[in-house]
């Protein structure tokens, strides 16, 4: 079928062994053919499945393909923008559901956020959880450390440690720090313990125990070293006095 300037239509007399009137050729809305239009005696590609013609003289609409929709004439397709996407035969993209993200255009599904990662606002990409924080795969945030004796020490953690012993977590469990002369701690504990049982001291940072003073010896007063028994006193030792 071909349009002319003049208004004539010159048509095809068969279709697929069929003879064809005139009457039978859909009207379309200008002399000569647009691309959004199609012959197949209805003339425009229909809404709802994603269909568009962007050559003249189709028998059919095309159907947008995964990761695209039609454009607003019909008359060609377009890429679904970062952080939406499109499975196909749709005359839209989606929006990624919440934990999961599309960081390019054309996109036919959604990725899932991994761990230690949460999708930013537009879920276009993913942002590093903080130092402090975690996350597992598919979170939409991300969570601070909460149990006793946790941190993580780096940023993109998808799970909190356990402090080791010797030492406590600080500043809000972005680190871990050892513990002072005259505590101790057996790890996973949110603070140092000072030592307290008879004859025990410690004598330098980081220790998971207490010493006990040796024969001869009593601990000082803040548990921090040890000093020697005065004359005429002794000690079998693990004696705080003597």
């Amino acid at each position: 079928m071909n349009f002319f300037m003049d208004g004539t239509i010159s048509y095809m007399k068969m279709w697929h062994g069929v003879e064809l009137q005139q009457s039978d050729v859909t009207e379309l809305y200008a002399p000569y053919n647009i691309a959004h239009h199609f012959w197949d005696f209805r003339g425009t590609c229909s809404e709802g499945d994603g269909q568009y013609s962007d050559e003249e003289g189709l028998p059919a609409c095309k159907i947008a393909a995964a990761g695209n929709k039609p454009n607003g004439r019909r008359t060609g397709v377009e890429k679904c923008a970062a952080g939406r996407y499109s499975i196909g035969a749709n005359d839209g993209c989606e929006t990624c559901s919440p934990g999961q993200f599309s960081d390019e255009d054309g996109a036919s599904s959604c990725k899932t956020s991994p761990p230690g990662y949460y999708p930013n606002d537009d879920r276009t990409n993913v942002t590093k959880c903080e130092v402090g924080k975690f996350s597992h795969a598919g979170s939409t945030v991300c969570t601070r450390c909460s149990e006793e004796g946790q941190y993580t020490g780096k940023e993109g953690s998808e799970s909190c440690k356990p402090a080791p012993p010797g030492y406590r977590p600080y500043g809000n469990n972005t680190g871990i720090a050892k513990c002072e002369i005259g505590k101790y701690s057996l790890g996973g504990k949110n603070n140092c313990t000072r030592c307290a049982g008879e004859g025990l001291y410690a004598d330098e940072e980081g220790l998971s125990a207490c010493k006990y003073a040796p024969p001869g010896f009593k601990p000082n007063s803040d548990r921090t070293n040890i000093v020697q028994c005065e004359p005429q006193t002794f000690s079998f030792g693990e004696k705080m006095r003597v």
